[in-house]
């Protein structure tokens, strides 16, 4: 095979292949996820629209959620074009540019939220500058992640199947967690600041802040564990585990940044 791509792998499919029933049902299945989520980003544009008009503000949380629900949504673009493009000749040339193209996108829609999720955090516990600090490590450190994936990633030649994008697997882990450190982060933050503001005249209203934050960020960070346990204990290049993990993040990570707005 001729191709300009340097890391392609000629190999037999490592996993049974679904039965064509079977296969149809779990497009479905993620489809159906995929859509939802793709409805929780449209609906958090139309509900961030009445925010601004209704506030009259345009401040960096509501531009954060703006960027976040847009690669959201050129993510979920990407994704089912892959679907109906006509690929060339060079299989593995197509595979390797559309893969990159979305790995790319997924890639700044995680940043973006767990910027989101870290900038919320910093606001409502009184922009402290100890956890500016901690949030630009942890977010830096999500962006090598990041770019170490992308730059490492591959595509795998089946016989008789095509060719198919692929990442390295701890650095797949590695995204993860790096999600789940952001979380936690935000979640200790949180629950420290909260011991603070008990004391303090507008506790009942700070408690009320601090614990819409906190169930979100605990609730990702135990997604993203159940996540990294998915990723160990499967072959995450078997199709069904990975068409159901990145379907349920997308729509879990929707939910989480719209939830804003709830």
């Amino acid at each position: 095979m001729s191709s300009p791509v340097n890391d392609t792998i000629i190999s037999d499919p490592p996993f049974p292949q679904p039965e064509p029933y079977g296969a149809k049902t779990i497009f479905m299945i993620g489809s159906t996820i995929y859509c939802m989520a793709l409805e929780n980003s449209v609906r958090g544009l139309i509900d961030l629209f009445f925010a601004v008009r209704a506030r009259k503000q345009w401040n960096i949380n509501l531009k954060i959620i703006f960027t976040s629900n847009i690669l959201l949504m050129t993510k979920f673009a990407l994704d089912w074009a892959q679907v109906f493009v006509t690929p060339s000749p060079d299989f593995a040339y197509d595979a390797m540019k559309w893969g990159t193209l979305y790995n790319v996108s997924v890639s700044a829609s995680m940043l973006s939220i767990d910027c989101f999720l870290l900038y919320k955090t910093w606001v409502v516990c009184s922009k402290t500058r100890f956890f500016k600090v901690i949030a630009i490590i942890v977010w830096l450190l999500r962006l090598f992640w990041a770019v170490t994936n992308i730059s490492k990633a591959f595509v795998i030649c089946y016989e008789g199947f095509g060719c198919g994008y692929n990442e390295h697997r701890l650095l797949r882990i590695g995204n993860v967690i790096g999600d789940a450190i952001i979380d936690i982060t935000c979640t200790l933050y949180i629950v420290l600041s909260c011991q603070v503001h008990l004391k303090s005249d507008i506790k009942y209203l700070a408690v009320v802040i601090m614990t819409e934050n906190l169930l979100r960020t605990f609730f990702l960070f135990i997604f993203n564990c159940v996540t990294v346990w998915t990723f160990l204990a499967y072959d995450e290049l078997d199709p069904v585990v990975k068409l159901v993990t990145t379907y349920l993040y997308a729509y879990v990570t929707a939910v989480a940044l719209n939830s804003e707005f709830y």
